[in-house]
């Protein structure tokens, strides 16, 4: 991949985590604490918090931009070593978009912990399973593409002139375990029924209207965890199709080469969508509870 390719996929990468992502951190106090008649001293901290989060985070993607157009602008700038300089800002990206978020999560549960304890505990009597989130069928998209990634690495480890053979398991042991992580993550969230908090239950509209808020949650988590999923095992399923056309000592198509990195584009749009909807979700419950 070319390294002004490679700048414009970190640059977006910035953008998101550093940026866009803070949609989503500012938006975790009206699930986690509430925003509706919150005690004085609960509410005093979640304005501060939402004044005061992802100053840091902000300054740091403004050096990592700098640090990007350095790297991969500059005509002197020898293409491997830009490359590599481009691979560590992608990587603190991760790094502080990872750090960042945990310590803000840590804080709002923080001050979620502080508020009283609820008179009256809710609960579903509904029954608590994926399908009530998205259509199950959708869960075989991503083992179907990992049969594919097996089948293909199984055709080129059996070539005479395959290159390798042990190293071509890598990739689809790391795509199986994804997947099958996945699941189980999203059957436990799915039958867990703890999308907020029950003290901050009666600081999101209290009854029915905090049971519609947990749903509407845990829907949301959960359809961008399969959309997320299914996007990374696609990413890794170009990844190994590449490695193994080369493996066998054929030409892989030049596309094959860049189109996982069309996928890693598109997963950051995504990521960058689920923080603008989960933020939109309380301004749409605002206006219709308003009328």
């Amino acid at each position: 991949m070319s390294y002004p390719a490679l700048f414009a996929v970190v640059s977006i990468q910035v953008l998101v985590f550093q940026f866009l992502s803070l949609r989503l951190t500012r938006s975790l106090p009206d699930y986690l604490v509430g925003y509706e008649g919150l005690p004085r001293q609960s509410a005093k901290e979640v304005a501060q918090f939402k004044q005061q989060s992802g100053r840091v985070r902000q300054m740091i993607g403004i050096l990592l931009w700098a640090a990007a157009i350095l790297f991969g602008l500059m005509p002197y700038v020898d293409p491997a070593r830009s490359k590599l300089a481009l691979a560590a800002v992608s990587l603190i990206s991760s790094a502080v978009f990872v750090v960042g978020f945990l310590h803000d999560h840590r804080a709002v549960r923080r001050i979620s912990a502080g508020l009283p304890d609820p008179a009256v505990r809710t609960a579903s009597l509904q029954q608590r399973s994926l399908s009530r989130h998205y259509p199950v069928v959708w869960e075989a998209l991503p083992v179907a593409l990992v049969a594919a990634t097996v089948a293909l690495t199984l055709w080129a480890a059996s070539s005479p002139s395959a290159a390798g053979r042990w190293q071509l398991f890598v990739i689809p042991v790391i795509q199986t375990l994804f997947v099958f992580g996945g699941v189980l993550w999203s059957m436990y969230a799915a039958r867990s029924g703890r999308a907020l908090p029950q003290r901050a239950r009666p600081f999101v509209g209290g009854g029915e209207s905090a049971a519609v808020a947990g749903e509407t949650l845990r829907s949301l988590e959960l359809q961008f965890s399969l959309a997320a999923r299914i996007g990374v095992t696609l990413m890794f399923g170009l990844m190994q199709a590449a490695k193994a056309v080369t493996a066998t000592g054929r030409h892989a198509p030049g596309w094959l080469g860049w189109s996982h990195w069309v996928v890693v584009v598109l997963l950051l749009a995504l990521f960058a969508a689920c923080g603008l909807m989960l933020s939109g979700v309380r301004k749409k419950r605002g206006n219709t509870e308003a009328r």
